[in-house]
């Protein structure tokens, strides 16, 4: 599996090696416990993120916590919760597709897991570790975040569990 590191992955794996590298030189914290967190497109990051530490072999966190995350960043499909984002005066469809163009850049493999992370193949999904979904009933990201969390809820090797907030 090849994976590519978009800016904004890039940034975070930099910030996450210093953070482990230089903490206790630069603030005087130890990294024992790691958690990520993130929502919406900050939620594809923490993913993709692990996902690239799980490839590289590298320090992954004890927790993740996608919230609401965007795990399908292609402007090509269509899914129910997005079809109810038609007409919402916030996250209307226009603005969904201007913010995954504004998101991906000049990036567009849309079958790279670091981009679309509910592309993520068993192999790495297997290595999560320990990971807490939250999902919202009417966001327009759900169906994509609840098909990855679906799969993984499969692995049985994973610490996993989904909560769905209606």
């Amino acid at each position: 599996m090849t994976f590519v590191k978009k800016k904004r992955l890039d940034d975070c794996w930099q910030a996450y090696n210093w953070l482990l590298e230089y903490g206790f030189e630069q603030f005087a914290i130890e990294p024992k416990k790691i958690i990520l967190a993130g929502a919406s497109a900050g939620g594809n990051l923490v993913l993709a993120l692990t996902f690239l530490l799980i490839a590289t072999k590298s320090r992954l966190p004890d927790l993740i916590l996608p919230l609401y995350p965007a795990c399908d960043m292609s402007t090509s499909t269509m899914n129910p919760s997005l079809v109810r984002s038609l007409d919402d005066p916030m996250l209307s469809l226009p603005a969904m597709i201007f913010m995954s163009h504004a998101y991906r850049g000049k990036y567009s493999n849309e079958e790279d897991p670091c981009l679309s992370p509910y592309k993520c193949n068993k192999m790495i999904l297997e290595n999560l570790p320990r990971t807490r979904f939250y999902l919202a009933d009417m966001d327009p990201l759900r169906d994509s975040a609840l098909k990855l969390a679906a799969e993984i809820a499969k692995i049985k090797e994973v610490d996993f569990k989904a909560y769905e907030f209606k």
